[in-house]
């Protein structure tokens, strides 16, 4: 087959940012977790929950290999439109049934997304003049989406007020524009696909861990993964506990937690814009090792602490993300070949859903309360907040072993 024209590859990069804010928009983020316990007691949540990262578990190796074997499209039109099916079933779901197959459903979107798209960013850049400042345009791109995501977050946050359900109609709107926009994509890996079959591709990426940097990154994303999700999910249920506006006449949560959430994505996004400066000034380990630092700091607070001032410490939540993507991606991306790309980001992926799932499984057993009050929030918390401490500890010591700078 023959190679991308350069008409193709422009269209790619002015299509990709459009494409990658919409489908990353998430505006169900900042009422989620009221969706689900107006359907659902807190030890089922947990347990939806655990079936979304446990079917990720078991899709993200396989659609990475699909994606460097088939192709970076196709890989993103499938993602694309299992997102819009998740949000339809969300928007119109009210029973366990229901919820989890869109979980399953999001699973997959998710999966398929994860890795792919950074590598056909990635790989589309890597074709022009622009290559070398890759990592800052991704930084930018992620400091833009940011910006929209807490648009929508806000948005899907005031429509909570009249009904929960709303803010998955406005992920639905915009993820049916995201897949008008992924259909227009032009081929990005024509010649460079994987030719080897599905267990050879996995060796092939273990071998990746010969490489300290990279293992200590994987390392990374395995806490990091497990710990960053702790004040993403259980933020919503912080605030309510705080019933700051006890008299109002409306329910204020849904836009209370609407306007944090947005609130702290658009703080993080001056980070995610600054994100590879930071790496250039201090080292990419040492900004590792400061992602870890504030994780943890915010989970010692909301873990320990039922009290408004916690809010600061909330607001920081997107903090830890947005300066360690990009770095991350610009990092590793040219230490591994464009036909196992997908496949080592999915594993890398995989560990850290993996042990997410784990984690909820357990705590859904732990739990077993119909309402849901400070003590039990507590406990899940301080969970996050033992697991963010073994992992500083962990990537301090490999660091100082391996001398990895």
């Amino acid at each position: 087959m023959k190679e991308l024209s350069i008409s193709d590859i422009n269209k790619n990069l002015k299509l990709y940012p459009l494409f990658f804010i919409l489908f990353r928009s998430y505006a169900w983020a900042s009422i989620f977790f009221l969706y689900f316990l107006k359907h659902l007691p807190i030890e089922q949540v947990l347990q939806l929950e655990a079936i979304y990262y446990l079917a990720v578990v078991v899709l993200e190796v396989p659609s990475g290999y699909f994606s460097d074997r088939i192709g970076r499209k196709p890989t993103l039109v499938i993602a694309t439109v299992f997102q819009a099916l998740t949000y339809a079933l969300f928007f119109w779901g009210d029973n366990f049934a229901v919820l989890s197959l869109a979980q399953v459903c999001f699973a997959f979107s998710f999966a398929f997304v994860s890795g792919t798209d950074q590598s056909f960013y990635y790989e589309s850049v890597k074709l022009t003049k622009h290559k070398n400042n890759y990592g800052q345009m991704e930084a930018s791109l992620m400091k833009k989406s940011m910006w929209f995501r807490a648009f929508s977050q806000l948005m899907a946050g005031f429509l909570g007020i009249y009904a929960i359900e709303y803010g998955y109609g406005l992920s639905f709107v915009l993820s049916v524009m995201a897949l008008l926009l992924v259909l227009q994509f032009k081929e990005v890996s024509v010649n460079k696909k994987s030719k080897v079959g599905f267990l050879s591709q996995i060796q092939l990426c273990f071998n990746y861990w010969k490489v300290p940097k990279l293992l200590w990154v994987t390392i990374f994303i395995f806490f990091f993964t497990i710990c960053t999700h702790f004040p993403y999910e259980y933020f919503q249920k912080y605030i309510d506990l705080l019933d700051i506006f006890k008299n109002a006449n409306f329910n204020e949560t849904p836009l209370f937690t609407g306007a944090v959430a947005s609130l702290a994505i658009f703080i993080a996004s001056f980070f995610a814009g600054s994100s590879i400066t930071l790496k250039n000034k201090i080292g990419f380990t040492n900004v590792i090792i400061l992602t870890f630092i504030l994780i943890t700091l915010i989970l010692f607070g909301m873990s320990y602490f039922l009290s408004s001032w916690v809010l600061f410490l909330i607001l920081m939540r997107s903090i830890p993300s947005a300066i360690s993507r990009s770095p991350i991606v610009a990092e590793i991306s040219p230490l591994i070949k464009d036909s196992e790309r997908a496949t080592f980001m999915s594993i890398n992926s995989l560990i850290g859903r993996f042990g997410y799932g784990m984690v909820l499984l357990g705590l859904s057993n732990f739990v077993n309360v119909e309402q849901t009050n400070w003590v039990t929030l507590s406990s899940l918390l301080k969970v996050g907040f033992y697991i963010s401490v073994t992992g500083l500890v962990s990537l301090l010591v490999f660091k100082k072993i391996k001398k990895i700078i």
